[in-house]
């Protein structure tokens, strides 16, 4: 008959283990859809200063405007510039050279319109300071 008592305590813990099992996992997690996809960014053009202290790169979605970010891997100090891509430190290590890529809003607006490709937008170029971390678009291309 104790070995029976014995038992039953130890069956209960463990059917009361089971039970808060569950409830202890992570929350559950939305599924992944194809509307989700869009927002997906991706690293596109890495460069690094000749120094090693810089690194730029366009932070790219599947649809939408892409940003240039431009950190410094010393201090973490980080610049951003939207649009920007292709990236070019200069060899002094003072300067970002990027293209500045047209909105895209802009372009599938002109697109849509049948716009010649003279009548297009137009791609930029921009430059970063790394003193200041100001960017400026220098000119139309």
């Amino acid at each position: 008959m104790r070995k029976g008592l014995f038992g039953l305590p130890i069956a209960i813990a463990l059917l009361c283990l089971v039970g808060v099992a569950p409830s202890a996992q992570a929350p559950h997690k939305k599924p992944i859809t194809h509307d989700v996809y869009d927002s997906w960014k991706s690293i596109q053009g890495t460069k690094i200063s000749r120094d090693g202290t810089w690194v730029a790169y366009a932070l790219v979605p599947q649809d939408g405007d892409g940003e240039l970010v431009v950190r410094n891997l010393k201090t973490n100090a980080e610049y951003r510039a939207p649009r920007g891509r292709d990236p070019i430190v200069t060899p002094d290590g003072r300067f970002v050279v990027f293209a500045k890529a047209p909105i895209k809003a802009d372009v599938d607006k002109a697109r849509k319109a049948r716009r010649r490709p003279d009548d297009m937008p137009k791609a930029g170029v921009g430059v970063v300071d790394l003193a200041s971390g100001q960017s400026r678009r220098l000119r139309n291309t």
